[in-house]
């Protein structure tokens, strides 16, 4: 478990950190997770990822890929003084992946260790800032398939108005079926902060 004061480094103050993640060479979407981490709209954040090896000779291309991208997560991660646990690369049933565990202080990092090794999905998806009718519904038939609804549940008025809003950017998470309207208020809350405090990052995420 890394410590944010392990390395002797100054505090920094939260404008230079955004900084820091706007700067960085770390995909859009786990940019956005760091900033909603940083901005108090998460305790906890999952970083990571995952591809499929076709052919055995891509495998050491990926890996060296997810190298790349694991060492400037770390990076970032060290300067900006988060708490994280980082697994290896791995390879199993010609998947290669990796991943990291994120929260500003230990205890909420503890908090999503032992959620994510007891499989305690509730406890994990309040941990990373999600509406709770949301969290509640997950894994249920209540569960919204977004992208279905948003092609068939929604007139062409709605969707291009959804569209233009912006705020499909932002939901991290499976909507309700009941609460959707809500829960896509908190994403829209999100947005508005991304767009105060993180102008680029804003810019990078909606394609200004």
């Amino acid at each position: 478990m890394k410590s944010k004061n392990s390395d002797g480094k100054r505090e920094i103050a939260e404008k230079e950190k955004i900084e820091i993640i706007e700067r960085s060479g770390i995909h859009s979407d786990d940019k956005l997770s760091l900033m909603l981490l940083l901005l108090n709209r998460k305790d906890a954040s999952f970083l990571g990822n995952a591809e499929i090896i076709r052919e055995k000779k891509d495998e050491s291309q990926i890996i060296e890929k997810f190298r790349k991208e694991l060492e400037e997560t770390k990076r970032v991660l060290d300067e900006i003084g988060f708490f994280y646990r980082a697994s290896e690369i791995k390879v199993k049933d010609d998947i290669a992946s990796f991943s990291i565990e994120i929260a500003k202080d230990e205890n909420n990092l503890s908090e999503l260790i032992k959620a994510s090794e007891k499989g305690e999905d509730k406890k994990i998806g309040t941990l990373l800032g999600f509406p709770m009718t949301a969290v509640e519904s997950y894994n249920t038939d209540e569960a919204l398939d977004l992208e279905m609804f948003l092609n068939y549940g929604l007139s062409e008025e709605e969707r291009e108005q959804l569209k233009q809003s912006g705020v499909l950017n932002f939901v991290g998470f499976q909507p309700s079926r009941e609460n959707w309207q809500a829960e896509l208020a908190e994403a829209k809350k999100d947005q508005e902060v991304i767009k105060e405090k993180a102008k680029n990052l804003y810019d990078e995420i909606v394609g200004a």
